[in-house]
């Protein structure tokens, strides 16, 4: 049986993740597509090594920030551990945010075989019939000459993640339970507020300038490492970055809700209306019941 703790950003995984590991004595697997590179510390909120409470942690930090990374590597790297854990009789425990990378690991997915990137500059039907070999049905529903759309689709593609995708009807392949965090969207939207003050204040500025001369084009796209590049040319305030990374946080966290709830058969606990203690001890009875319930 595995176990899956999930919810938006801010919700307050940390905590609990550690100290469920602790009792059920097993590794953390992260569910998080920027986790996986090195350096990106601050702006993911990455927990530190000295803070990880002894716990193995893994799928976190072992992708050079210069490298792709996409959801079809994730996959055949979770399982991997999924099997491995299953070997020395430990329960898998995955903790994290991204959805589509934990449905990607856990239901039936097949990703279509990476193509090496093609020039993107140039004729617009060039672009749009290259846009065809990799997803032929996103391209379908793509003007040639909407540039932008066309250049978006290409990039997810690229990433194994096609916007033709369809990913409800895909069959789970293993027995999960998957409990998702919540908490009223005030007292989360003040949560995703006063981390970003925090990160801000323990460096993310400096953080997002080196790795701004190094990392993939791709893993700077993310949401606190992208809204400082105007700020870098002089084209926005230091306050304007701030403000922009908090409102795409907030409009993150509520995506990740949309997909959890849309995609993802999910046991829900608020956090704000039980203690840590008792929200640790009802996600064990959810676990231990089902997973005795299994083996009869």
């Amino acid at each position: 049986m595995i176990l899956a703790l999930v919810g938006p950003t801010g919700v307050g995984k940390t905590e609990l993740s550690l100290r469920l590991a602790h009792t059920l004595n097993t590794d953390i697997l992260s569910v998080d597509a920027l986790q996986v590179y090195r350096g990106f510390d601050i702006g993911t909120a990455k927990l530190p090594l000295k803070a990880r409470e002894g716990i193995e942690h893994h799928l976190i930090d072992h992708v050079d920030p210069r490298e792709p990374y996409n959801v079809a590597t994730y996959q055949k790297e979770a399982r991997a551990h999924i099997e491995r854990l299953r070997t020395s009789g430990k329960t898998p425990f995955f903790v994290g945010g991204s959805g589509f990378y934990l449905k990607a690991a856990l239901y039936e997915f097949e990703f279509p075989p990476l193509q090496k990137s093609a020039p993107i500059e140039g004729d617009p039907l060039v672009r749009h019939a290259y846009l065809t070999t990799l997803d032929p049905e996103a391209a379908k529903t793509i003007h040639p000459n909407n540039r932008k759309r066309v250049e978006h689709a290409i990039l997810k593609a690229e990433q194994g993640q096609p916007l033709s995708s369809i990913t409800k009807g895909h069959q789970p392949i293993y027995d999960a339970l998957i409990v998702g965090l919540t908490r009223p969207r005030e007292t989360l939207y003040e949560r995703i507020h006063e981390r970003v003050d925090a990160m801000v204040e323990a460096g993310l500025e400096e953080e997002v300038r080196a790795l701004a001369k190094v990392a993939h084009p791709t893993a700077l796209e993310a949401i606190g490492y992208k809204e400082w590049l105007p700020y870098f040319k002089d084209q926005q305030t230091k306050e304007e970055v701030i403000d922009t990374i908090k409102r795409n946080t907030r409009r993150y966290a509520k995506k990740q809700m949309t997909y959890f709830h849309n995609q993802l058969p999910i046991t829900w606990v608020d956090v704000s209306e039980q203690s840590l203690d008792e929200v640790h001890q009802k996600i064990l009875t959810l676990f231990y019941e089902k997973r005795d319930k299994k083996k009869r």
